[in-house]
């Protein structure tokens, strides 16, 4: 029996890679040593300056934590969910005391920052953690990425879906909308499709499309609460929930009929909101960014290439209001394919916990 150690970065802020890792957390045994890598104590001030500062300074405590639960422990696994970009240096800071103490590493994947091209900081760190190490990765296309950029032996790689965490099933009843629910949900920015969005929603008020629009999350940069506020302006403050959780986040994906992710953030791998939004029967209509391609596939939904426009979203949007892809059978037959896409994939989270504890 080995003894694992889990260093990851736990809520808060809430986040999609850290509420995955708080999900692993809750699926490992309870004599796990977990040690949050973030100074959640903190997370009022994230993303400003005072939080980065504040975490360089935290990170010194975690590296003395992890020094001194390694030195104390024998046939130790590490369990790393790594950054992406300059993040990783303290990745590499932390792995240096996993090659000299542990007999395992893994690292798990959560971005394409250094997938998408060859990254220096990540081949050093790759160099560092030696052949035997572990790589969980989320999706096929992370994986060829990982092998291919990086000589990583494919026998190495784990592949672990997000999906992995839901649960199968719908507690709520189908939609019965008067008009199309339309619903975008982010760390609201440009980069993660809020401008495509609100213009695709202006597109189809001015059409005389019947919808409803819906727009949620929160927004921190000037760009994004200008377009949030253009959008309340033409929609009305009501079509804005601003950031939700727990139960107020359910109800928001429970109310949607549709759900655009149209995101072109070049970390993004595959977002939670996803398998949210396809749980409730919502029709997906996303970017083919990082795994979202294959994901909104698997999921019956609506991929859009490099170069697509808001034109292009718009007539595929109002061609399948004229299909008929919106009524309830349909929507059933979604969510009956979402049942099916989670318990596929299962197996791959249980075999990897069975891994990692044994």
């Amino acid at each position: 029996m080995r003894n694992l150690v889990c260093l990851l970065d736990l809520p808060n802020p809430l986040h999609g890679m850290s509420l995955v890792n708080k999900m692993m957390v809750d699926k490992l045994c309870s004599d796990t040593c977990v040690i949050n890598s973030c100074p959640s104590f903190a997370a009022k001030y994230f993303p400003s300056k005072n939080w980065y500062l504040i975490k360089i300074g935290y990170s010194v405590l975690v590296f003395v934590r992890l020094f001194l639960v390694l030195l104390f422990r024998r046939r130790v696994v590490l369990y790393r969910p790594i950054n992406g970009g300059g993040g990783q240096v303290f990745d590499i800071f932390y792995l240096i005391l996993a090659r000299i103490f542990c007999s395992r590493i893994y690292i798990h994947h959560h971005s394409f920052q250094y997938l998408n091209s060859k990254s220096k900081i990540f081949s050093a760190l790759v160099g560092l953690i030696g052949r035997d190490a572990r790589h969980i990765v989320l999706g096929r296309s992370m994986k060829d990425r990982l092998v291919n950029l990086y000589g990583v032996s494919p026998d190495m790689v784990r592949v672990v879906s997000n999906s992995s965490f839901f649960k199968a099933g719908r507690n709520s009843d189908l939609n019965c909308n008067q008009s199309l629910v339309i619903g975008h949900l982010a760390n609201l920015c440009v980069a993660k499709g809020l401008k495509t969005y609100v213009d695709l929603c202006l597109k189809l008020k001015s059409s005389g499309v019947n919808f409803k629009p819906i727009l949620a999350g929160p927004a921190h940069d000037i760009e994004a609460i200008n377009l949030v506020d253009l959008f309340v302006a033409n929609f009305g403050l009501d079509s804005y929930w601003g950031a939700v959780y727990g139960e107020k986040k359910d109800e928001f994906f429970s109310s949607l009929d549709a759900f655009l992710f149209m995101s072109e953030y070049e970390n993004e791998a595959e977002p939670l909101v996803l398998y949210e939004a396809a749980k409730s029967g919502a029709l997906i209509y996303s970017s083919s960014r990082g795994c979202m391609g294959d994901v909104t596939s698997a999921l019956h939904g609506k991929v859009f290439k490099k170069g697509y426009t808001v034109e292009d979203v718009y007539d595929q949007l109002v061609f399948d209001m004229k299909s008929g892809v919106f009524n309830s059978m349909v929507c059933r037959e979604r969510i009956e394919n979402y049942d099916s896409v989670v318990l596929l994939n299962l197996s791959d989270l249980d075999n990897l916990i069975n891994e990692l504890e044994s």
